[in-house]
């Protein structure tokens, strides 16, 4: 999820070659962990089991449509579509489990319940957009309201406290509205493309920024929690920081296209290398602590 997201906003801000190698080790790390699942599936599949009720495994829909998204903007439409019918089937299936288990008070994680449906929407829509599919913009925007929905009822879940004891999957609190906001300018750019009703056009920026706004509401709270309780040893959790970093900067490019905003592009330009720098610390800690983990 983090490296496709990275991958996009560099793609969303002119710099296609860092896009296209974060493109190369996404689409790796999909696949290495699709054949790691398969393994695991038939190695201990009552395991597997449990592990898709927990709110973890909507990652898995999260990632699809993010690597489908990067795909689908760089003209690779057929392995986007097979992406999007992928992640449409794990969240049939996930989804349901997921959310009856689903505890009280939450971790961050929670918010993984609007994130999952928020990604197939971006990909829907970006979908609709490139093959002129105009058909997709109804299931984009059925799912973008279910995820509006579900991010009310993570919200009404999560422990606050998180913003302080969090180990990095706090920060989805602000990406999953981020997400949101994202699809909004995306359903935006597909509604001027496919030249639908001009009253329509207003509806989708009107939302868009709206969405924006909230998720940018959170972003100087979650920067002074991290100030606040600093927590600078490496944990997995910190990918799930990196893909809120990484989705303000897409979202930002996205949305300051759809109203239009040269100060959100601006921002966008400028936000990308925070996600880069972000997702670079992490891999790192991510080496460091491989050994360790394998041994363990």
């Amino acid at each position: 999820m983090g490296t496709g997201i990275v991958s996009v906003g560099l793609l969303l801000t002119g710099h296609d070659g860092a896009s296209d190698a974060l493109l190369v080790a996404t689409a790796a790390l999909w696949v290495a962990l699709a054949g790691l699942l398969a393994v695991r599936v038939v190695g201990d599949a009552r395991a597997v089991r449990h592990g898709a009720r927990s709110a973890g495994a909507l990652t898995a829909v999260a990632a699809t449509s993010v690597l489908g998204t990067r795909a689908a903007l760089g003209g690779h439409h057929a392995v986007a579509a097979v992406l999007f019918v992928v992640a449409t089937a794990l969240l049939v299936g996930l989804l349901g489990p997921v959310l009856r288990a689903l505890p009280r008070p939450a971790p961050g994680g929670a918010f993984l319940v609007c994130v999952a449906p928020a990604s197939i929407a971006v990909l829907a829509a970006t979908l609709a957009a490139e093959r002129r599919a105009a058909w997709l913009l109804a299931p984009a925007v059925a799912v973008l309201v279910l995820a509006l929905a579900l991010y009310v009822v993570a919200l009404r879940r999560f422990a606050l406290v998180e913003l302080l004891r969090g180990a990095g999957d706090h920060w989805i609190a602000g990406g999953a509205l981020a997400i949101c906001a994202l699809a909004g300018g995306e359903l935006q750019a597909a509604a001027v493309a496919l030249d639908v009703a001009t009253p329509i056009h207003g509806a989708t920026r009107a939302v868009a920024l709206a969405l924006w706004i909230a998720a940018m509401a959170w972003l100087p709270v979650l920067v002074v929690a991290e100030v606040a309780r600093p927590r600078p040893r490496f944990h997995v959790l910190r990918w799930a920081t990196v893909f809120p970093v990484g989705m303000y900067a897409a979202m930002s490019v996205t949305v300051g296209r759809a109203l239009p905003s040269p100060a959100l592009l601006s921002f966008a330009r400028v936000w990308i290398w925070a996600a880069v720098a972000t997702w670079a610390i992490v891999a790192i800690g991510a080496l460091r602590a491989a050994p360790a983990a394998l041994r363990g």
